[in-house]
C-alpha cells in the first residue's frame, strides 16, 4: 500500500507477539518497525524513554508496545512510554495515534462492553491498560487519537500459546459447555482493521473503537477446531466467565463476515509459522 489515502505506519512492538503476527498476516508496505536496538526486522531505534527519533511527517503511530512483567513499577513504566509516543506525534504532525488496549479494560460484566459504556477492570493488566488510555486522552485535543480496545488474537494469548506444546485445562463457567467465551479477532483480520484505519486516519474516527470479529466464542471451541486437547479443571471463583465487546462501532466503519472457531484456527496456523 503505496497509494496517497496510505501515510507511514510506524509501529512501536513490531516484535512483540502481536505485532509479530500483525506482521506476518500482511505484505503491505509503507510500515516504519521500531525497536530499542538495531537489529533485524528494525526500521528505525525507538527505547520510548528518552528523546524520539525523527518520525516520518504525517504518520500513523500505531503504539503496541509494553511492558507487561519485570521488577518496579509496571503502570509507571508503561505510562512512561505513552507519554513518549504522544510527545513524539505532536512534534511529528502524526496524522493519528492508534493505541492498542484490550477488552480486559471492561472487566467480567455481564453485559457486553461498548466503547462509552462501564470499565470495570479486574486485573493489574486491565488497570493499567485503562491508566494509559487516560494518559493518551490527555492529549486528544492536540494530536488525533483513536484507542482500540482489542479482544482475544489467537497466538498472541497464552491459549493456543500453551497448548501448542500440552493439552489446556479451562475453569468451567456456568451456562457453557467450552469454558470461558471471549470475543476474538485473528491476525489477517487485525492487520485488515489496523490498515483500514490507517487508510481513514485524516477522516473523523472515534475516540475509541472495539476491535473483533463476531460471533464471540468458547475458549475449549477454538482449541479443537486447532486440534489442541483440553479439560476442566476445578472452579475458581475468581474466573471471568466472559468477556465480549460490542462491535457495532467497528463494523460500521468495516464491515465485515461472521468468524467461525474454524476460521480462527486456520487463520492462527496460517500465519504462526511466518511470526516464528
Amino acid at each position: 500500500m503505496t497509494d496517497g489515502n496510505f501515510p507511514p505506519l510506524v509501529i512501536t512492538g513490531a516484535s512483540g507477539r502481536i505485532g509479530r503476527l500483525l506482521l506476518a498476516g500482511t505484505r503491505d508496505g509503507a510500515l516504519v518497525r521500531t525497536g530499542r536496538q538495531a537489529g533485524t526486522g528494525v526500521d528505525l531505534v525507538w527505547d520510548l524513554e528518552g528523546r524520539a527519533p525523527t518520525l516520518p511527517q504525517g504518520a500513523v503511530i500505531l503504539h503496541l508496545a509494553a511492558r507487561l512483567s519485570g521488577e518496579g513499577d509496571l503502570v509507571a513504566a508503561n505510562l512512561a512510554m505513552v507519554r513518549s509516543v504522544m510527545r513524539a506525534a505532536h512534534a511529528s504532525g502524526a496524522a493519528r495515534v492508534l493505541l492498542a488496549s484490550s477488552a480486559a479494560v471492561y472487566g467480567a460484566q455481564a453485559r457486553d462492553g461498548e466503547e462509552d459504556g462501564p470499565t470495570l477492570p479486574v486485573s493489574p493488566y486491565g488497570r493499567a491498560k485503562l491508566t494509559c488510555e487516560a494518559a493518551a486522552r490527555a492529549w486528544a485535543g492536540t494530536v488525533p487519537l483513536t484507542v482500540l480496545r482489542i479482544g482475544n488474537v489467537p497466538g498472541a494469548d497464552a491459549l493456543l500459546g500453551r497448548g501448542r506444546q500440552a493439552g489446556v485445562t479451562l475453569d468451567p463457567v456456568p451456562g457453557s459447555a467450552a469454558g470461558p467465551v471471549r470475543s476474538w479477532i485473528g491476525p489477517l483480520r487485525l492487520a485488515e482493521v489496523i490498515f483500514g484505519l490507517t487508510r481513514r486516519s485524516r477522516t473523523a474516527l472515534p475516540l475509541c473503537i472495539n476491535i473483533a470479529s463476531g460471533p464471540p466464542l468458547a475458549m475449549g471451541d477454538l482449541l479443537s477446531a486447532a486440534g489442541i486437547t483440553w479439560q476442566f479443571g476445578p472452579p475458581r471463583p475468581l474466573a471471568v466467565p466472559r468477556v465480549v465487546l460490542c462491535t457495532r462501532r467497528l463494523r460500521a466503519i468495516l464491515p465485515q463476515a461472521p468468524v467461525t472457531a474454524a476460521d480462527l484456527a486456520a487463520e492462527w496456523q496460517a500465519t504462526l509459522a511466518r511470526a516464528t
